[in-house]
């Protein structure tokens, strides 16, 4: 090889490429990559990073110790890092990767933002940087993340998560409405990371510490370096944010019309959840990531527990924001601190308040997550003795399917297509040979190949409820046999399929390696639908799948994703990122699918309304028209982006919502009047707004409210250190739900005190359920705020004793007369008044 120096990079915005010393050539780094020790710890590793500064040359490692960045804190000239391994380029001091002439990275296609199809009705979130950019540079979205031990789980599901367009674009379009003073900080940690992945200023490695700290934080089931399931950590994931990012939905009418259409019926039992995992496969449970210790209700145990029904409002809509959007780059101890906080239940009864539906009305949240990724289900159970049926609607954020077995395939396909969904679909007809090869020589050692639509049509297969699992009717008042049968009433945006490849026994665990053919395009969800649905958009592409390797008791996850601004295939395997092709991700041992829905009249009505803005810059309309940013970053990226909804900044006369915590223009964008009427003609929705002023009415409540907040926390605390023994119990339930209120994390009082889930009734008397939930306050903060909430019942700690009447013993020279014998017999039969068990010292 001819020794040629190491040329400076040819499309850089980094000032220090002119400190790279012209003696080092490629052979000199090949040399120094082949030692593979760091000159300062001697530790052999391939994250070696060479110092390219002239006359240095020092290798230095970039892992625990960071020798590198330390050989630049100590000298900041030397700011010039290369990876011996990868090649890259790193500049200390610009925070940069900056890129060789002899080492152009290996993708290809012109870069775009984040914008879903290229084309944003008002070029939200763009820039005058996106039109210079040169068709060399490569894609946003391609950066690696470094494992930190045994995080490949949470760097699969991360990266699969950042290549979904309606999530990320999101945080990108609305950061400024992302709360930053929600514990434990998810949501502005995960909004850093993904501005970090898509940002211009590509680097090819990050750390997701904060993201991972914030889980450990909520979760502490992911602290330490044990190996961890990705679908677990996904659902906990999913959960944290929606409880940082949740807000009160308006209330429409047609959610009592709705709920007065649901069929009534007889009581379910347990078994008849339609996202049960009993229900479908038995003993099946989610995997874990190979981990070969765990205990017997670990299975996803933490999220299936806190598992909530997400209840929101319409799937309203958001849309393209205006070209002049601006991005901009202390919590208090608990109140109780003996008894911590927990996130208040998403939906309970509200009170009335600024925004807050009518009295009886519950009050509905929504997030970014139920918006993209919350589905519903009807669930019916038919009983067999009367015919009753019984119907519950739920909500699901993933579908977790069963693979089926030999035996299971051979009964779905012997039933006719109609029974069994879209089994009959078949999935090789728009499949290349090589993947069928693939799969035909895969099933001779991992047994039958199985399609994505024999997993669904088994899961949305009837279900006999019978022996051990039969159905409690309310008609017959008893437990009878039953049929089961789910059906899908309104279908995600994102579609999140788990498949379940691992069975935990009592002492082992075991992995199915059945290989599952899943299509890129085109999975057709209409055969699964409730007659009742109501959409319209039942096809699917894939997005990302996230894939599983090795064992039950040792294995490792990455991912494969679809990059939207080059439309090509990427695997992510931790910090390395490589291009694949389509092939490759349809061989794969798929474990989490992302599927998002495909709409060609969505992107059509994005492009006309893209036309008619920019045409519209030449004459500007006399009349402005204000949309919500969030409204817009849907209509960018969502299939069914809804009706425009402008509730999430104005309030029921048209004003600026008096709570709202960000000024106007980070909540909303001006769109000109061609804009306005062809989206509005398209869509509809509402409510107009022309112009942006505050509501007096709404300000008058807002600030009775706030002055009723502070003056509730202020007696609370007086009372809570007054120092008077604590006399009475509440149910700690309520009392989050009152101190988010208090503390302004909610905008709805808690409603009526309710003790009813702590309490027990012993003889009569309502008593303090030993080991329940509930916090212990004195007895005057308890009249307090029963005084001013209501409800109960109350709940004395300690109990009044049992009345005892003493009477003198008669005399032995003296006999009792008649009347006082039966005086005596009188007391003896008359019941004794009880108080029952004293309850434990913690309630």
């Amino acid at each position: 090889m001819s020794k040629q120096p190491l040329s400076a990079p040819c499309r850089s915005r980094c000032a220090h490429v002119t400190s790279i010393g012209s003696e080092l050539t490629p052979t000199d780094v090949e040399a120094r990559r082949r030692s593979g020790a760091c000159d300062w710890c001697g530790r052999q590793q391939p994250n070696l990073w060479l110092c390219l500064h002239a006359g240095c040359a020092k290798l230095g490692c970039g892992d625990r110790e960071d020798h590198s960045a330390e050989h630049h804190r100590q000298l900041p000239h030397h700011c010039l890092a290369l990876n011996v391994t990868t090649m890259r380029v790193w500049c200390y001091n610009c925070q940069t990767e900056v890129y060789l002439e002899n080492n152009v990275p290996p993708v290809s296609g012109a870069g775009a933002p984040v914008a879903v199809d290229q084309v944003d009705v008002a070029d939200v979130g763009s820039s005058e940087d996106d039109d210079e950019q040169s068709d060399a540079e490569p894609p946003c979205g391609l950066t690696g993340l470094r494992n930190i031990g045994n995080t490949c789980y949470m760097n699969a599901a991360l990266q699969a998560l950042s290549n979904l367009p309606p999530l990320t674009r999101y945080f990108l379009d609305c950061e400024r409405l992302v709360p930053t003073d929600r514990k434990p900080g998810l949501a502005r940690a995960y909004l850093r990371l993904v501005q970090q992945i898509w940002s211009r200023r590509r680097v090819s490695c990050l750390a997701p510490t904060a993201v991972l700290q914030a889980m450990r934080s909520a979760h502490p089931q992911f602290r330490g370096f044990q190996q961890h399931d990705s679908q677990e950590f996904l659902r906990c994931f999913m959960d944290v944010l929606h409880d940082e990012l949740r807000r009160p939905a308006a209330w429409r009418p047609e959610d009592d019309a709705e709920r007065s259409t649901e069929p009534d019926g007889g009581d379910a039992s347990a078994s008849d959840s339609a996202l049960s995992d009993a229900e479908t496969d038995g003993d099946y449970e989610t995997a874990d990531s190979g981990v070969s210790e765990r205990s017997s209700d670990s299975e996803s145990a933490a999220p299936r527990r806190r598992r909530r029904r997400h209840v929101y409002t319409q799937r309203s809509a958001p849309l393209p924001a205006a070209d002049d959007m601006e991005f901009a780059d202390a919590e208090s101890a608990p109140l109780l601190p003996a008894e911590p906080s927990a996130p208040p239940s998403p939906a309970r009864s509200a009170s009335p308040a600024v925004g807050a539906p009518r009295p009886g009305r519950r009050l509905r949240y929504r997030s970014i997550v139920c918006d993209v990724f919350d589905g519903r289900i009807l669930s019916s159970v038919q009983c067999l003795t009367c015919n009753g049926v019984s119907a519950t609607r739920e909500t699901f954020q993933d579908l977790s399917l069963a693979i089926p077995s030999r035996e299971h395939l051979s009964v779905l396909h012997a039933q006719p297509a109609g029974g069994r969904g879209a089994a009959c679909v078949q999935l090789n007809a728009r499949q290349a040979w090589g993947p069928w090869l693939w799969s035909w020589l895969a099933s001779w050692f991992s047994g039958p190949s199985v399609s994505l639509h024999d997993c669904l049509a088994s899961f949305f297969s009837s279900d006999e409820l019978k022996g051990d699992n039969m159905y409690s009717c309310g008609g017959c008042k008893k437990l009878r046999n039953g049929l089961k049968v789910c059906r899908v009433l309104e279908l995600p945006e994102v579609l999140t399929i788990h498949l379940k490849r691992f069975r935990h026994e009592l002492v082992f665990s075991t992995k199915l390696g059945t290989q599952v053919e899943f299509p890129l395009v085109g999975l057709d969800m209409a055969p699964y639908l409730h007659r009742q649905s109501r959409g319209q958009v039942t096809v699917y592409d894939l997005a990302a799948v996230v894939c599983h390797h090795g064992t039950a008791g040792a294995g490792h996850y990455t991912a494969y994703a679809l990059n939207e601004p080059s439309g090509a295939w990427y695997e992510y395997d931790d910090q390395y990122v490589t291009e694949v092709g389509a092939d490759t991700v349809q061989s794969c041992q798929a474990y989490v699918l992302f599927y998002r829905k495909s709409c060609e009249a969505s992107t059509q009505r994005r492009q006309r309304a893209t036309e008619l803005l920019r045409r519209a810059r030449a004459d500007p309309s006399l009349l402005p028209y204000y949309v919500s940013r969030q409204w817009i970053s849907r209509f960018n990226t969502f299939a069914e982006p809804g009706a425009i909804d402008n509730t999430d900044f104005l309030c029921r006369h048209g004003g600026l919502l008096p709570e709202l915590a960000v000024p106007a223009e980070a909540a909303c964008a001006r769109l000109p009047q061609a804009g306005w009427e062809y989206l509005h003609a398209a869509l509809g929705g509402g409510p107009v707004a022309n112009a942006l002023f505050e509501c007096a009415p709404c300000r008058a409540e807002w600030d009775a409210l706030l002055a009723r907040r502070a003056r509730e926390l202020t007696e609370f605390r007086r009372l809570q250190a007054s120092g008077a023994p604590p006399a009475a119990a509440l149910s700690a339930a309520w009392y989050r739900r009152w101190e988010a209120w208090a503390r302004g994390r909610d905008v709805e009082p808690p409603g009526t005190i309710d003790n009813s889930n702590i309490a027990v009734t012993r003889a009569g008397v309502p008593q303090v359920r030993s080991g329940s939930d509930h916090v212990q306050l004195p007895a005057e903060l308890w009249a307090y705020l029963k005084a001013i909430y209501g409800g109960g019942p109350d709940l004395p700690l300690v109990p009044p004793p049992a009345v005892r009447h003493e009477h003198p013993e008669p005399s032995r020279a003296q006999e009792p007369s008649e009347s006082a014998i039966a005086g005596v017999h009188r007391r003896v039969k008359a019941p004794a008044v009880h108080c029952g068990d004293a309850p434990s010292e913690d309630g």
